[in-house]
């Protein structure tokens, strides 16, 4: 945590420095793996409203929205075979594949890295 999120990182460890006192410390009862689950995300909360990370984390979410989305829309979608391209007899692919290839892969079930859509996408934080 530390370098980063400076404003946020102080405000942590505030509140943790305040759960030490035993009087202050609303949270007593719970058990430790309980505990534990609940500081990593009030650390991952307080951080993601640093305004640093602000573009990062919009695309990042947005990106995982579009896989979803399109995930979504094919698996809905009906299959059909259709012939594609290379009949030779030394492709790996069969010459015959689902119209309907999920997103993300490729006929022969190798997969592809997610690419940004537009040039606004890569702005916000697929760079």
């Amino acid at each position: 945590m530390t370098g980063w999120s400076p404003m946020e990182n102080h405000h942590l460890a505030g509140a943790f420095s305040l759960l030490r006192d035993p009087d202050l410390n609303f949270l007593h009862a719970m058990p430790k793996s309980s505990w534990e689950r609940l500081r990593k995300l009030m650390i991952d909360m307080v951080l993601g409203t640093d305004m640093k990370q602000h573009f990062s984390i919009m695309g990042q979410f947005t990106a995982l929205h579009r896989l979803t989305a399109t995930d979504s829309a094919a698996k809905s979608a009906p299959s059909e075979l259709k012939p594609q391209g290379n009949n030779s007899p030394s492709s790996s692919v069969s010459s015959y594949q689902y119209a309907a290839t999920p997103p993300g892969e490729i006929p022969g079930g190798r997969s592809k890295a997610v690419q940004p859509l537009s040039d606004t996408d890569k702005l916000l934080g697929l760079q």
